[in-house]
């Protein structure tokens, strides 16, 4: 498995260079894993959690396997987080179709703090 490694070396955004760099991945000739240090939680930027929990189901039901882990997080403006993906080749592509709205099976809250008293994010829970 090839692995490619990625140092950000702020708190830029681990999932805008995930995005960027995955597609071509998706057509190498073997197996990869890519690590990214920086920012896993950054305004503007879609989460490392948004990766793992929304958008790798989705490509799976079309044929993209890929597995992210949240090794450690990273906030703005420090940085200081990785992630991690392997990567499958894409062997076919399936069609996705997303015409009906589907039944709400589950919600999930979740607050990250960091640097913060505990009640502000007792606050934003209820809320």
């Amino acid at each position: 498995m090839e692995s490619l490694p990625f140092a950000i070396g702020s708190a830029g955004s681990c999932t805008l260079v995930l995005q960027t760099v995955l597609p071509a991945l998706w057509f190498a000739d073997g197996p990869s894993r890519v690590e990214v240090s920086g920012g896993t939680d950054n305004p503007s930027a879609p989460p490392a959690d948004f990766i793992r929990r929304v958008l790798e189901p989705l490509l799976a039901k079309i044929g993209i396997h890929q597995q992210t882990t949240l090794l450690r997080h990273g906030f703005y403006p420090a940085g200081g987080g990785v992630v991690a993906t392997e990567v499958s080749p894409v062997a076919s592509f399936n069609t996705l179709q997303l015409g009906e709205r589907g039944n709400i099976v589950r919600m999930r809250g979740e607050v990250l703090l960091a640097g913060v008293p505990r009640h502000v994010a007792e606050r934003e829970i209820a809320t």
